[in-house]
């Protein structure tokens, strides 16, 4: 207080002074701990941490006239606990073993930890985690880039131990094949459960076949479901839509997949869907998340993604709220901002075109096919087979049959080009649309043609609903 003296008779406290008993308790370790004065008197850690919130500088306040100070990295190190943290019931703390790295790094800076097999056994799969040499497997039949080298090298760190990671290279930079890779690599541990948007699942099919002729895709969409599950073994991968693998989970969650894969992991940004609660009762022994996009509106998008990821590690929702979403958010502290960096960072990828520019080709070309939803695939078999019977019938010569192969071109883009009154959805535009999405995220321009320019105008339409800009030329 202003005016008072006071004096500090107890030694300043070092991060040595610390000491911890650490054990597992499901995707927990409960932490109990105290710091050891020099003269053999002791504070509880909880109560450490809450002294340190209440002060304004390097002293905490022990009793009325009491103080001791704090070294600069003790309290470093603390702060780092207490974001990483949460306080149970009996006084205790809990931390997510995906924080084991952090809690290491408190035991080399000098604190003791008494801790269990399980806690030791983690440590020492990291540490062999980060002094093995992964290579790329000979079964993959592309070479990789120098980057996308490291990035299937990361990956398989991560899966190593049991951490999810999250792939968010800039589009176009292949996070696919990086991914492929690692599922080859993987193949001997079991089979491995690919997730996607409807309109790249044939896609991930292709790209499979040609660059990795070892395993066994599988499209689980359109198969035996129940057959294929009783079946399935080794080397085999199954692809399914979210729309898919949401309504079969009741079948998907009694396997244990050795890797997980969420192509456009945003897909599952809001936990309230019946999508995100599904994917959270998979069980995978490795989990990967591929997006450009991992944060597109409010930071409680990242919640969920890493729920999912590596569950427990953001706490549970109402507590990552408190102490991030309306930290960040609405008070602007830059940090807890940090402290959410710090936290995630160890688990997130992400490069962009300008960072490996050296390495990538001047053009890569990428087929994206799109599946027409049953609507549309009805209107347009009505069309083929009565165009094809009245050519067979001769009641339309070969420049009309042109004519009508051009109406099939327009149903594949949208079926109002050939009757403006059809109500049916375009699967071609919202696979546009989509696309449009991750392209405004990562900062780019795009040139957009269509043979059509009646096309053009419905695509304009949509973009003018979604009040995003664009420039025509005509």
């Amino acid at each position: 207080p202003q005016g008072e003296q006071f004096s500090v008779k107890k030694a300043p406290l070092h991060t040595r002074d610390l000491s911890f008993s650490v054990h597992q308790i499901n995707n927990w370790f409960e932490l109990q701990g105290c710091v050891q004065f020099s003269d053999k008197s002791f504070i509880g850690i909880v109560e450490l941490l809450e002294k340190m919130q209440q002060s304004q500088g390097d002293f905490i306040r022990l009793g009325e006239r009491e103080y001791v100070q704090l070294t600069k990295s003790l309290k470093k190190q603390l702060q780092l606990l207490q974001g990483l943290s949460h306080e149970n019931k009996d006084g205790s703390l809990r931390v997510s073993t995906f924080n084991a790295p952090t809690l290491q790094a408190l035991q080399q800076d000098g604190a003791s930890i008494d801790a269990d097999e399980a806690y030791q056994g983690l440590i020492e799969q990291i540490r062999q985690a980060e002094e093995r040499n992964f290579t790329v497997p000979l079964a993959l039949s592309t070479q990789l880039r120098d980057y996308q080298v490291d990035g299937f090298k990361w990956l398989s760190r991560l899966s190593s131990w049991g951490a999810g990671a999250l792939l968010a290279d800039d589009m176009g930079l292949g996070k696919t094949i990086q991914t492929i890779a690692l599922l080859v690599s993987r193949a001997k541990e079991g089979a491995a459960l690919v997730i996607v948007p409807t309109a790249v699942l044939y896609n991930w099919l292709v790209e499979f076949r040609r660059f990795a002729p070892s395993l066994n895709p599988i499209v689980y969409n359109h198969e035996d479901r129940v057959g294929i599950l009783a079946k399935v073994k080794s080397q085999d991968v199954l692809i399914v839509t979210y729309g898919v693998m949401a309504s079969e989970i009741e079948q998907l969650r009694r396997y244990q997949w050795s890797t997980i894969v969420l192509d456009e992991a945003h897909s599952i940004k809001n936990r309230e869907t019946k999508m995100a609660k599904a994917v959270f009762e998979l069980k995978g022994k490795a989990r990967v998340l591929l997006t450009g996009t991992p944060l597109q509106n409010h930071l409680s998008e990242i919640w969920t993604l890493f729920e999912f990821a590596n569950p427990g590690l953001l706490g549970s929702f109402r507590e990552f709220t408190q102490k991030f979403v309306l930290e960040v958010e609405k008070n602007k502290n830059r940090d807890q901002q940090k402290l959410l960096k710090r936290l995630i960072s160890p688990f997130i990828l992400r490069r962009t075109k300008a960072e490996v520019l050296d390495e990538l080709p001047q053009k890569t070309e990428i087929t994206l096919d799109v599946i027409l939803s049953e609507k549309e695939r009805a209107l347009y078999e009505t069309f083929r087979e009565g165009a094809s019977r009245n050519l067979q019938n001769g009641q339309i010569n070969a420049i009309e049959a042109l004519a009508e192969l051009t109406k099939l071109r327009q149903l594949a883009c949208d079926a109002r080009l050939v009757n403006p009154a059809l109500k049916i959805q375009s699967s071609k535009t919202e696979a546009f649309l989509q696309l449009v999405k991750e392209l405004q995220a990562g900062g780019h321009r795009a040139l957009v043609f269509s043979q059509f320019t009646s096309h053009l105008a419905l695509i304009k339409e949509r973009l003018d609903q979604l009040r995003i800009d664009y420039l025509y030329l005509d």
